[in-house]
């Protein structure tokens, strides 16, 4: 979701480089696996650009596509602390719906 704000609140890059990791809530992956990434995902928005020239429906993927709340960590605890101090199961249900969504 954090590459998904941006390029909402900045428009998509010029170049690669103007890509910085977008992972909220959690540890930046290690560089090389970043920068792998970020390659091979700006080689194909490249490829739709030219095949499609729009680059609203980049938007609309990233909008479809992109969990609002990663299965990071700290969302995970969270799910399951409402589960095991109140036996309550509809975070992880709301969640689990987000997830049907982008799917």
């Amino acid at each position: 979701t954090g590459l998904q704000a941006w390029v909402h609140r900045h428009g998509l890059p010029q170049e690669p480089d103007g890509l910085g990791p977008f992972v909220p809530g959690v540890e930046a992956p290690p560089r090389q696996v970043w920068l792998a990434w970020r390659d091979a995902w700006w080689h194909a928005l490249q490829v739709e650009l030219k095949l499609k020239d729009r680059s609203r429906s980049v938007l609309e993927r990233l909008d479809r596509f992109n969990l609002a709340r990663t299965p990071s960590r700290s969302l995970i605890e969270t799910l399951w602390e409402e589960i095991d101090q109140r036996d309550d199961w509809e975070p992880l249900f709301a969640w689990l719906a987000e997830v049907r969504l982008a799917t």
